[in-house]
C-alpha cells in the first residue's frame, strides 16, 4: 500500500506562499485606491508602492508593469459583474425581463461606484492637507 498524505495536507500553502499572496493583495488594494483617487494616468508605480509601503522591486516581483495591475483589477471586476448578473438572472426565462434585469444591475453598480468616487474626492479636497485619515475607504453605501 502506498503511504500518501491527506489531500488537505498536500494543498496547504506554505508561510512564504501566504506572505506572497498578502503582498500581492496589498499592491492591488493600493493601486485600486490610487486609481479611484487620482485616475489611471496620474498613478505611477512609485505612488502604488508608497501607498502599499513596499519597495519598487517588490512590485516588479508581482507585476510586469502598471498595465498588469490594471488588467488584473479589470479581470476581477468583470468576474464579479458576471457572477452578479448570473445570480440575478438565473431563473429568468423571458428575454425582455432578462435584459431589463441586466441593465438595472449595471446601472445600479455604475451609479454606486460613481457616487463613491465623487464622495471620496470631495472629502479629500474638503479636508486640510495632512488631516485626511490614511486609510479612508468608502467600500459601499
Amino acid at each position: 500500500m502506498e503511504d500518501r498524505a491527506p489531500k488537505a495536507t498536500r494543498l496547504k500553502r506554505t508561510r512564504q506562499q501566504r506572505r506572497v499572496s498578502v503582498t500581492h493583495q496589498e499592491l492591488l488594494d493600493a493601486a485600486r485606491t490610487i486609481f479611484v483617487g487620482k485616475g489611471l494616468d496620474l498613478c505611477t508605480i512609485d505612488v502604488i508602492t508608497e501607498q502599499a509601503d513596499l519597495g519598487k522591486g517588490t512590485f516588479y516581483c508581482h507585476f510586469k508593469n502598471k498595465a498588469g495591475v490594471i488588467t488584473l483589477l479589470m479581470t476581477q471586476v468583470m468576474g464579479k459583474l458576471a457572477a452578479s448578473i448570473e445570480s440575478r438572472c438565473r431563473d429568468i426565462k423571458e428575454c425582455p425581463v432578462l435584459l431589463n434585469t441586466i441593465i438595472e444591475d449595471n446601472i445600479e453598480k455604475s451609479l454606486r461606484g460613481a457616487l463613491v468616487a465623487s464622495l471620496t474626492r470631495f472629502i479629500s479636497e474638503a479636508l486640510p492637507p495632512g488631516r485626511a485619515p490614511v486609510a479612508w475607504r468608502l467600500k459601499s453605501l
